[in-house]
C-alpha cells in the first residue's frame, strides 16, 4: 500500500447532513459543533457540512454558506415552500446536494455520511447517492420521531411519516447510529438486531468554556432558564414558582434566554408581561456563545424543567450538562436519563416533572441554604467532568468512525 493510502486509512472525511440551524443555533448546532471539535482535535481528519433547507422566510440570522471556524458548510433547498416555485426548486436542490457529495469525497480518505436525525424524504436521495459513492453511514439520532405528535405543515407531516417508515428499516442503511439517551439505544438496538452498533452519546460539554465554582450567590439572587421555550420545557411552570418565591424572597431575578418558534414565544411574552413580578424576569432572547456563557457563569440557580411527557423522556435535555459544568446548583426535572447520572439531593436537586410546587421548594431550598447549594453544584460539575466532557467522549466517537 502507498504511503498515502496508508495515511488516508487512518484518516476520517466526515460529512455531516441535516436540517439544524448552522454555524448559529440552539442544541443541534451545539451537537454537531462539538462533534467537528471532537475529530480536528483528534487527528488529521477533514469535516464538511450539508445543510437541508435551514432558511426561513421570517428569518434573518442565518448565513447559507461559507467558512465556520475552518469548516466550510453550504446551505441547500433554502428556497424550497410548497407554492408553485416548488417544482422548479427541487431539482436545483437535488442536483445541488448530490454534487457536493461528489465533490466532498476524498479518495484516500475513509468517507462517512454523518446524519443528524434519521433518514426521512428530505434526505433519502442523498444517503443512496453517498452509499453508491463508498461513503459509510452513520445516523445520530436526539429525539423520538414516534412522540413527537401530530405535524400542521405538509411538509413536516410528510417528513415524519417518512422518518417513521425509514426508522423501522434503518438496518438496511446505516453503518452505525449514534443516539442521546438508553430510551432511544434499546429501540434502535432491537431495530438493528446486531447488524451494527449503536452508540450512546449523551450531549457533550467542553469544561474549559464555562465554570465559577465556589462562589457565594449575587444580591439579587439570579436563576436562570435556557432552552427553545417548547412545550416539553415547562417554562410557564417556572414562571409561576417564581411568582410564589418572589412572596417570600423579593429579592430575586428570573434570567430567561434562548429562542423559541413563534407560536411559543408569543405566549410567553404575554405571560411575563402579565406577571406580578414582571419586574424581576428578564428575557435576553438567543446569545452567542462566548455571551450565553458569560451570563451563565454570572447566575446563581440553574433551572432544567421539563414536562413528564413521553417526548421529553425518550430524549436527553442539552443544556443540563452545561448547567452541571458550571459549579452552579442545578435543578432538574426527572425524566428520562437525568436519575441515571444525578443523584437528588447529592448532585442535584431533582423534582417530579409538572408541579409548580416542586420547582418552588426546590428554588426555596437553596435561597435559604447557599452552602449546600454550593456543594451540591460543586458534585454536579463532577459528573459533568466525568460523564459529559468533550475528552472523556471524543476518543470513543473518533475510535467509531474510523471503524466503520
Amino acid at each position: 500500500m502507498k504511503a498515502e493510502e496508508r495515511r488516508g486509512a487512518e484518516s476520517v472525511n466526515l460529512v455531516i447532513v441535516g436540517n439544524f440551524l448552522y454555524p448559529k443555533g440552539m442544541a443541534a448546532t451545539k451537537r454537531i459543533q462539538h462533534v467537528i471539535e471532537q475529530l480536528k482535535e483528534a487527528g488529521n481528519h477533514s469535516v464538511s457540512v450539508l445543510l437541508l433547507r435551514q432558511s426561513q422566510v421570517d428569518r434573518d440570522d442565518t448565513n447559507l454558506c461559507g467558512i465556520y471556524d475552518g469548516t466550510p458548510y453550504v446551505t441547500i433547498g433554502h428556497d424550497l415552500y410548497p407554492n408553485w416555485r416548488f417544482l422548479l426548486a427541487l431539482p436545483r436542490y437535488l442536483w445541488s446536494g448530490l454534487a457536493f457529495l461528489l465533490r466532498a469525497r476524498k479518495r484516500h480518505s475513509k468517507n462517512v455520511l454523518y446524519l443528524y436525525m434519521e433518514p426521512n424524504v428530505e434526505n433519502i436521495p442523498f444517503i443512496v447517492f453517498a452509499k453508491l459513492l463508498g461513503y459509510r453511514l452513520v445516523v445520530d439520532v436526539t429525539e423520538d420521531y414516534y412522540m413527537i405528535g401530530a405535524q400542521p405543515h405538509i411538509f413536516s407531516r410528510l417528513k415524519a411519516r417518512s422518518t417513521t417508515f425509514f426508522g423501522n428499516h434503518i438496518g438496511g442503511l446505516a453503518h452505525a447510529m449514534i443516539v442521546i439517551s438508553s430510551h432511544l439505544k434499546a429501540k434502535y438496538e432491537n431495530i438493528a438486531k446486531g447488524r451494527f452498533p449503536v452508540f450512546l452519546m449523551p450531549p457533550v460539554v467542553d469544561m474549559n468554556r464555562v465554570g465559577r465554582p465556589g462562589c457565594a450567590f449575587n444580591s439579587p439572587v439570579r436563576i436562570l432558564y435556557s432552552g427553545s421555550f417548547g412545550d416539553k420545557d415547562a417554562v410557564d411552570d417556572l414562571i409561576a414558582a417564581f411568582e410564589i418565591v418572589s412572596r417570600s424572597y423579593p429579592d430575586v431575578t428570573l434570567v430567561l434566554t434562548g429562542k423559541g418558534l413563534p407560536e411559543n414565544m408569543r405566549p410567553l411574552h404575554e405571560r411575563i408581561a402579565a406577571s406580578p413580578c414582571a419586574a424581576g424576569i428578564t428575557y435576553l432572547g438567543y446569545l452567542e456563545d462566548d455571551d450565553f456563557y458569560r451570563v451563565l457563569n454570572g447566575c446563581d440557580i440553574l433551572c432544567m424543567v421539563r414536562r413528564g411527557s413521553a417526548y421529553a423522556n425518550a430524549g436527553f435535555p442539552f443544556k443540563l450538562v452545561e448547567y452541571l459544568a458550571t459549579g452552579r446548583p442545578v435543578i432538574a426535572s426527572r425524566v428520562g436519563d437525568v436519575p441515571f447520572y444525578l443523584e437528588d439531593r447529592r448532585d442535584a436537586l431533582l423534582i417530579e416533572p409538572d408541579s409548580i410546587e416542586a420547582i418552588a421548594v426546590a428554588l426555596a431550598y437553596l435561597i435559604l441554604h447557599p452552602d449546600e447549594a454550593l456543594e451540591l453544584g460543586s458534585r454536579g460539575q463532577e459528573i459533568a467532568r466525568r460523564h459529559f466532557s468533550r475528552e472523556v467522549i471524543a476518543e470513543k466517537l473518533v475510535g467509531l468512525l474510523k471503524s466503520l
